[in-house]
């Protein structure tokens, strides 16, 4: 297929030859209509696309494979292929795919890095956990950090950190946390007003 302009190819399509018909088709073997819609071979595919006169851009075209694989392609303006759908690509360093094609966030549900104190005090450490160890599972913590943390020289990847409460951030996060667990905490004045109120009950039962 030669480089087909755009404007020029809808321009064809719009004022080319048409055949209208009103019925559906119905096929009478397992063909398909469009014999240049599926190909045995990628190359074959590949040189329908670049070389043949009636390749048109946009057109879907299928590859199946001797291995049973079936592969769909569109044919770009320049006669390339340009695959529709198929394998998702990630970097494995901050999206992971699993073997049942769900994306997630790197390290998510596998690992964080824990909190320890020292015995000197304000001081401590960052221990990579599991993120379901019984001891310290991560469904416990709050106000997790997401860093990027350094594997090896040019080599880096995501991960999670529970806050470190000597810093700002880890300070906030401590606070938050506080102040969620505090939510249904009564004031004093209310734990008075429900004291009086109960004896007041007992009193009128007397």
């Amino acid at each position: 297929m030669a480089i087909i302009n755009r404007d020029n190819f809808f321009s064809q399509l719009a004022s080319g030859a048409k055949w209208n018909a009103g019925v559906s088709f119905l096929r009478t073997n397992p063909l398909p209509i469009d014999s240049n819609s599926v190909f045995s071979t990628l190359e074959a595919a590949q040189t329908y696309a670049s070389t043949s006169a009636v390749a048109y851009p946009g057109q879907v075209i299928a590859v199946v494979d001797a291995s049973g694989e079936n592969s769909y392609f569109g044919i770009a303006q320049d006669g390339s292929l340009e695959a529709i759908g198929g394998e998702v690509s990630v970097d494995g360093k901050t999206i992971v795919l699993s073997s049942g094609g769900e994306l997630s966030l790197k390290n998510f549900g596998e690992k964080y890095y824990r909190y320890q104190e020292s015995s000197e005090s304000g001081t401590g450490t960052f221990i990579q956990t599991d993120w379901n160890d019984p001891t310290h599972p991560a469904s416990n913590l709050s106000g997790m950090e997401v860093k990027i943390v350094k594997i090896a020289e040019g080599n880096f990847e995501l991960a999670f950190y529970q806050s470190n409460p000597t810093t700002v951030e880890g300070l906030q996060s401590e606070i938050s946390t506080i102040q969620s667990r505090l939510t249904d905490t009564y004031t004093k004045t209310e734990v008075n007003n429900l004291v009086n109120s109960s004896i007041s009950e007992w009193t009128a039962l007397d």
